[in-house]
C-alpha cells in the first residue's frame, strides 16, 4: 500500500509541475499576443526574410508577399496563437489529472478499487491526455500493483 501512495504522490507531483509549467508559459504567451505582434511590425525584417524563405520552398504562399504588413503577423500570429491555445488546455488536464494521481493516494479503493475496467479506462485516458511519459508509467504502475493483503489471498 506505501508503495501505491508513493507512486501516486510523486506522478501527482510531477504531473502538477510539468502541466503548470505548461500552462502559465502558453497562457504568458497569449496574454502576451499583442506585445509579441507590436514587435514582429516594429521588427519587419525578421518577418520579411521568414516570407521569403516561406515562398522560396513554397511558391503557393507568394500571395504572403502582397499583403500589408499587419495582415502578414496576423496570418503567422494565427496558428501561434491556436497552438497556445491548445497548450494551455492541455495544461489544465494535465493539472486535473495530477490532482487526480494525489486524491488516489488516500481514495483509490474507494474511487477504483478491484474494477479492471476503471483502471483500463483510467490509465488509457491519462496516456492520451495527461503530461509526461514518466509519470503516466508511475500511475500505471500503482493502478495494476498488487497489495500484500490481497496477494496473499488470491495465493491461498
Amino acid at each position: 500500500m506505501k508503495s501505491r501512495v508513493i507512486l501516486f504522490k510523486t506522478s501527482g507531483i510531477l504531473k502538477i509541475v510539468l502541466a503548470g509549467a505548461i500552462f502559465l508559459l502558453f497562457l504568458l504567451v497569449l496574454l502576451l499576443s499583442g506585445v509579441l505582434k507590436n514587435f514582429y511590425l516594429d521588427n519587419y525584417t525578421l518577418v520579411e526574410e521568414i516570407v521569403a524563405e516561406t515562398v522560396q520552398n513554397d511558391p503557393s504562399q507568394a500571395f504572403l508577399q502582397t499583403m500589408e504588413n499587419a495582415e502578414v503577423v496576423d496570418y503567422i500570429m494565427k496558428p501561434v496563437m491556436q497552438l497556445a491555445l491548445f497548450f494551455v488546455f492541455y495544461g489544465v488536464i494535465g493539472i486535473g489529472f495530477g490532482v487526480f494521481n494525489l486524491v488516489f493516494t488516500r481514495k483509490y479503493d474507494d474511487l477504483i478499487g478491484d474494477k479492471t475496467s476503471k483502471k483500463v479506462w483510467f490509465v488509457v485516458m491519462q496516456f492520451i491526455f495527461a503530461v509526461g511519459i514518466i509519470t503516466n508509467i508511475l500511475s500505471t504502475v500503482a493502478v495494476f500493483l498488487k497489495d500484500k493483503k490481497k496477494l496473499n489471498e488470491d495465493l491461498q
